[in-house]
C-alpha cells in the first residue's frame, strides 16, 4: 500500500475497517469521514445491512431509478418533500422515499452518491 496516494490509502483502509450500523455516522474513532468515504460506508450499507445487490438492482431498477433517485435527492438544498415525493421512483417503498428525502442536505447528497455508485455497478 506504500504506493498509493494518501488518500487511497485512507479508503482502502476505510473499506478494511468498515462497521455496520455506522455507515451515515459521520465520526469513527474520533475521525472525522470525507466524502467518499461517507459514500462507500452508504453503499456498504445498502450491501450489508439493506441486504440489497447488484442482481437487485438489475432485476429492480433496470430503467435507471437509481440515476434518477439521486438527481432528485440532490435537486436542491431546500427540498420540498412532498414535491419530491411525487417523482420518486414508483416502483420504490414510500415509506423509505420520504426517509431519504427528510434527510439534510449533506446526508442526502451522500445517499445519491451511493445510489450513483449503484448505478454504475448495475450498468457494469
Amino acid at each position: 500500500m506504500e504506493a498509493c496516494l494518501p488518500q487511497t490509502q485512507i479508503l482502502l483502509e476505510s473499506i478494511n475497517t468498515f462497521k455496520p450500523g455506522c455507515a451515515m455516522g459521520i465520526r469513527t474513532d474520533n475521525i472525522m469521514r470525507n466524502g467518499a468515504e461517507r459514500i462507500l460506508a452508504e453503499r456498504n450499507s445498502h450491501l450489508e445491512i439493506h441486504k440489497l445487490s447488484v442482481e437487485d438492482d438489475k432485476a429492480n431498477n433496470k430503467f435507471g431509478e437509481l440515476a434518477l433517485a439521486a438527481r432528485i435527492l440532490i435537486s436542491s438544498e431546500h427540498l420540498d418533500v412532498r414535491k419530491a415525493l411525487l417523482h420518486m421512483p414508483e416502483n420504490w417503498d414510500t415509506k423509505r422515499c420520504l426517509q431519504m428525502l427528510s434527510k439534510s442536505y449533506e446526508e442526502r447528497l451522500v445517499i445519491a452518491g451511493s445510489l450513483i455508485a449503484g448505478e454504475i455497478d448495475r450498468i457494469s
